[in-house]
């Protein structure tokens, strides 16, 4: 069955990503080893329950402050969680249009609302006034539908809400642990390497073709 529907991961796939400038940001404020600290997967479940809106934003920040024993302002804590958002790249934006006149598009991200309110600007600036909506069909951040890749819930819920069989969606993630239960529900996948360049996948190319 033909692809109908590509689904893109956002974070290191379509925005470039680097976790580690905010990791570096709060270790030069913090009196702890951050940097350590994130060799150990930072292990404590705020950093997941706050991309299911588990938690609010605001226990969010409490729980950084506490965690991290930092005493920033909550604009300042911000701009550190967002340092590791940086560009989306021109040559991206060119490749998504050509592959919206064939393909219907959307993104599936794990994300939270300080991120998304950083971003949005960012994919106005890409995109066009509507941010991403202005070539994909269908956004889902998983704080707003509260599910969270690698959960197969979260890819039941899109294909059931794009109305498609898991057969007629390619889903481009630059995880592997994603990429592997999307597959393993009939999904067919593209493992992408974080902040790579779509040009550089002759099996992506070949959908244009």
């Amino acid at each position: 069955m033909s692809i109908k529907t590509i689904i893109f991961d956002f974070g290191g796939v379509l925005i470039d990503l680097f976790p580690m400038d905010t990791v570096r940001a709060f270790n030069e404020i913090s009196p702890l080893d951050v940097l350590q600290l994130h060799e150990l997967g930072f292990k404590e479940s705020e950093y997941k329950d706050i991309e299911t809106s588990a938690i609010s934003v605001n226990d969010f920040r409490v729980f950084l402050k506490k965690s991290l024993q930092i005493h920033s302002s909550d604009s300042e804590l911000d701009e550190i969680w967002n340092k590791m958002l940086h560009g989306i790249s021109k040559q991206k934006v060119k490749f998504i249009r050509a592959l919206g006149e064939k393909y219907e598009l959307a993104v599936l991200s794990n994300t939270n609302k300080i991120h998304k309110d950083f971003f949005e600007v960012e994919c106005q600036d890409a995109f066009g006034p509507k941010g991403l909506h202005e070539n994909f069909k269908k956004v889902y951040y998983s704080h707003e539908i509260k599910l969270r890749k690698p959960s197969s819930e979260i890819y039941e819920y899109i294909l059931n809400d794009l109305a498609r069989k898991p057969e007629e969606c390619l889903f481009i993630d630059d995880s592997i642990e994603n990429i592997n239960v999307a597959k393993a529900l009939g999904i067919k996948t593209l493992f992408f390497e974080r902040n790579d360049l779509f040009e550089n996948y002759s099996e992506l190319l070949d959908l244009l073709n």
